[in-house]
């Protein structure tokens, strides 16, 4: 081999061992001190963005949870409600029953009343004053959407409903099965429903029709007439929101009889169904006569059911939403596990590259020196 000293080859290689080595020690340094494998994208690119998306995931699950927990407690602050309005009903009834009896006068009555009358406003403000976080879960309803999820759409309906006086124990009925519309193939069919008398919405009543999903309500209207017009005054104001909210339904008719309620629809609507629901709910009643207690119990019977059918619905609902938490934390587990094994430092791992690095720092600095010193050999030719 050449002697030469304008390129000290050995001194070069040395040179790019020991930058190699450098930069290897200072990568071992930052991820020991930060705890993270990767700092930069230039450390891995792909495993920084797969890293940043289950981090998202992470933290999205993290606030899920606080959501389904926040959910089960307003569930909780309804039931709770709830539970004071059935011990009301329950009060209520026995006054129903103590009132029926022939035994007492119109004076006990009226005092039995008093307290009915008290208890039903209570039912009411318990209604309207039942709320979480100034939401309220028993005035009016609604469906609340619980964000569970990470993802867009990942959400939990709940239904809430009105639970004052006037709107629990009310009656449902369904009217004239012969009326119910069938599901609609032809191009255009008339589906008519045929209303019996005593079907026909009275001044304490509403009607309601079901199609294509949507609910339609008509409180009674008063014509000023017969009650055939009235029934026939009703039966076309709830026929005009239908048409106003439904493409498929283009006419409706009533007879002078008020007996036929005519609906043309189009191909492919679905089924609908009329009901007549009794309003006034346990807020109509009164204890003041022997026939109007026993009106009252069999209203806060209807009542008892009411409460006690949106109870086990809110329970199922509670009970969904605690199912969701865990799995929104097994899924939070896993998740953080696959992500710590891209993003987090092994420190077993890089204290011994730490270790190498360092070695390998002091041997090239050491074979470095050497390198530079082999150009001295040169001076003893010259000698």
């Amino acid at each position: 081999m050449s002697m030469v000293i304008g390129t000290n080859v050995a001194s070069l290689t040395a040179q790019r061992h020991l930058a190699s080595s450098r930069l290897d020690m200072e990568a071992s340094m930052e991820r020991l001190s930060s705890g993270s494998k990767i700092n930069s994208a230039m450390d891995d690119a792909a495993g920084l963005s797969i890293s940043n998306r289950m981090e998202a995931q992470v933290q999205g699950f993290s606030q899920a949870m606080n959501n389904a927990n926040d959910g089960i407690s307003m569930v909780q602050a309804a039931e709770g409600g709830l539970e004071q309005t059935t011990d009301i009903l329950l009060r209520m009834r026995e006054l129903a029953v103590q009132s029926s009896s022939g035994t007492y006068s119109v004076d006990d009555r009226a005092n039995i009343n008093a307290e009915f009358t008290a208890l039903t406003a209570e039912v009411t403000r318990i209604s309207a004053q039942t709320k979480f976080n100034g939401v309220g879960v028993l005035s009016a309803a609604s469906t609340v959407e619980f964000q569970v999820g990470a993802a867009v759409n990942d959400q939990i309906s709940v239904s809430l409903l009105a639970m004052d006086a006037g709107s629990i124990g009310s009656s449902v009925t369904t009217l004239n099965g012969n009326g119910t519309m069938t599901a609609i193939t032809p191009a255009s069919t008339s589906q008519i429903h045929t209303l019996l008398a005593a079907d026909i919405a009275v001044a304490t009543e509403t009607v309601s029709f079901s199609i294509n999903g949507n609910t339609y309500q008509q409180d009674f209207v008063d014509s000023g007439g017969t009650a055939a017009a009235d029934g026939v005054a009703t039966m076309l104001a709830l026929g005009n929101q239908i048409i106003a909210g439904e493409s498929s339904v283009t006419a409706v008719a009533a007879d002078a009889a008020g007996d036929d309620f005519t609906l043309t629809v189009a191909a492919g609507t679905a089924a609908g169904a009329l009901t007549n629901v009794t309003l006034g709910g346990v807020a109509a009643d009164n204890v003041l006569t022997a026939a109007g207690a026993e009106a009252a119990i069999t209203s806060i019977d209807a009542a008892i059911k009411d409460v006690t059918d949106y109870r086990g619905q809110l329970g199922a609902a509670g009970n969904r939403l605690s199912h969701t938490v865990e799995n929104l934390m097994t899924r939070s587990e896993n998740t953080s596990s696959a992500q710590s094994r891209i993003q987090d430092t092994d420190f077993a791992v890089e204290s011994a590259n730490l270790a190498k690095a360092q070695v390998l720092q002091q041997a090239g600095t050491a074979m470095l020196a050497q390198a530079n010193q082999s150009g001295q050999a040169v001076l003893s030719l010259l000698k």
